[in-house]
């Protein structure tokens, strides 16, 4: 999740412990920390998820490929 978006959702304070992780195409990059067991809705589907926060202007929400495995996501490229 983009620290942009930490900030306007008004959820800075939860964002525990700085970290080095890999994101997309294997890039290596400092990230600010992680927010832990948030409850989230995504159309039907209810969960708690873990973001990983990066100061990032390129997304908002970076979803990954277990989660979406996960509550059966179907994505339509066309």
């Amino acid at each position: 999740m983009a620290v942009r978006m930490v900030k306007e959702l008004g959820i800075m304070h939860l964002v525990i412990k700085f970290e080095t992780s890999k994101i997309v195409y294997g890039a290596v990059t400092q990230a600010m920390g992680r927010i832990r067991k948030i409850h989230v809705k995504v159309g039907g589907v209810q969960c708690t998820m873990t973001f990983m926060v990066i100061d990032t202007d390129n997304y908002d929400i970076l979803f990954d490929l277990d989660f979406l495995i996960e509550i059966g996501a179907i994505l339509d490229v066309e």
